[in-house]
């Protein structure tokens, strides 16, 4: 029987008995409708619990990656700690090396300059102390120093061709190799081991010159620049004459052909 039905029949019967088949009709329907409220509200209460222990199980998991970040944290602190600390003392190398690097070419410089100072001094002693220096009161030192180069380029030259014209191999990094070379008494007009010396210290010497090209005013003094260009002027004198060079022969026509 259905609420249709009871409502065909309502006008027919009396209202109590309506009624009683409405509730019968209506309760388990009721029923089953409350029934779903209070599984709702079973499910309502229990959240709260579930919900507690979701978070007491994430929380060893959340105070883990707690702790996890503090120590990568701290972990960069130091990196970055460490890395501030190592470029300073690399600031600090790099000052020190430099200021050793410094101290390294004075002293260098000051060597160079001493050898040049002997050099000068056993240049002299070969070709012995000249009449008069070589050099004027309006010369400076910039046209000092261009003389002393143009000096050593023509006695290079007369040096190389004296050297290829005896079939010898010439290296211009090393005149006294060549000079040497030329001592061979089966030679032609052969070099005498003093004047092949002298061409050795004229070119450690020269050397020196160009080293120190930008600290000229340290070690380019008259008694040098004198010493440099007599001591040049002889060995041109050997390169072309040979042991005879110092005859009074020679040195005449010398004289007589300059």
């Amino acid at each position: 029987m259905t609420i249709e039905i009871i409502e065909k029949l309502a006008p027919h019967l009396a209202w109590p008995i309506a009624a009683l088949l409405m509730f019968c009709i209506a309760a388990p329907i009721v029923n089953q409708k409350l029934a779903q409220i209070l599984k709702a509200i079973d499910e309502l209460k229990a959240m709260p619990s579930s919900l507690n222990k979701t978070i007491t199980d994430f929380q060893p998991v959340a105070n883990e990656f707690t702790s996890q970040t503090k120590s990568i944290q701290s972990q960069i602190d130091d990196l970055q700690k460490n890395i501030r600390d190592t470029l300073t003392e690399l600031g600090k190398a790099r000052v020190e090396m430099e200021n050793a690097q410094s101290q390294l070419a004075s002293t260098q410089a000051s060597l160079a300059e001493e050898r040049i100072s002997v050099d000068t001094q056993a240049i002299s002693k070969l070709v012995g102390t000249p009449d008069q220096i070589e050099t004027s009161s309006d010369d400076n030192l910039e046209e000092m120093h261009a003389k002393l180069i143009g000096k050593w380029m023509l006695l290079q030259r007369e040096l190389e061709a004296r050297t290829l014209n005896a079939g010898l191999e010439f290296d211009p990094k090393k005149p006294g190799s060549s000079a040497f070379a030329l001592t061979d008494r089966r030679r032609r007009n052969y070099l005498t081991r003093e004047q092949a010396d002298l061409i050795t210290r004229l070119g450690r010497q020269f050397r020196k010159f160009q080293n120190l090209a930008d600290q000229k005013e340290d070690w380019l003094s008259l008694e040098t620049y004198s010493a440099f260009i007599q001591g040049v002027d002889s060995a041109r004198e050997a390169i072309r004459h040979g042991y005879l060079a110092n005859s009074e022969a020679v040195s005449t026509g010398a004289e007589t052909h300059g």
